[in-house]
């Protein structure tokens, strides 16, 4: 299978449709998000609507849960919090309850997606340096035999590979 991975969206409509445009010519089996579709942006009902088209494997961000009242404000700088109440005023109901559903992980094959760590993926906690990747590729692979996982919000571009013996290092 080729999956896109799609993450942190924050209701940006124009990146979205300019990521899925460039994805056009790819043979793409299907999708992954790792969260964060709403946020930040002016768009993200339809934002949500358009991921939602996409029958996306899926897992909530921070702001997701934000969003829908599962994760308390306390955690966000004031432009955040300001950004997260603006959006909770333009979703509906039904909108809310979807993001509502997004698990915190969830395992896709022999991928593991999550917004952020993988060993605590409830702290939202960013994924900053190669200790931080080290834990949560053991975790995957320890607790739930992934030998692929799959994490947004790292806040810098990287990668991880398998070593001889199975596990995951940072290359």
């Amino acid at each position: 299978m080729r999956y896109a991975i799609i993450s942190d969206v924050h209701s940006n409509l124009e990146a979205l449709e300019a990521v899925l445009g460039s994805l056009e010519d790819e043979k793409i089996d299907g999708y992954l998000s790792t969260g964060d579709i709403v946020g930040y942006g002016a768009d993200p009902g339809p934002c949500i609507e358009r991921i939602r088209a996409l029958d996306p494997h899926i897992v909530a961000g921070n702001h997701d849960w934000a969003v829908a009242g599962l994760l308390s404000l306390d955690f966000f700088n004031a432009y955040a919090r300001e950004a997260i109440e603006w959006t909770r005023g333009r979703l509906g109901k039904a909108e809310i309850e979807w993001l509502r559903s997004l698990k915190l992980v969830k395992k896709v094959g022999r991928m593991t997606l999550a917004h952020a760590t993988l060993h605590s993926p409830e702290n939202f906690d960013y994924l900053l340096t190669a200790y931080d990747a080290h834990r949560s590729a053991s975790w995957a692979t320890l607790t739930c035999r992934s030998r692929s996982p799959r994490t947004g919000a790292s806040r810098s571009p990287s990668r991880a590979r398998s070593t001889s013996r199975g596990s995951r290092r940072p290359s």
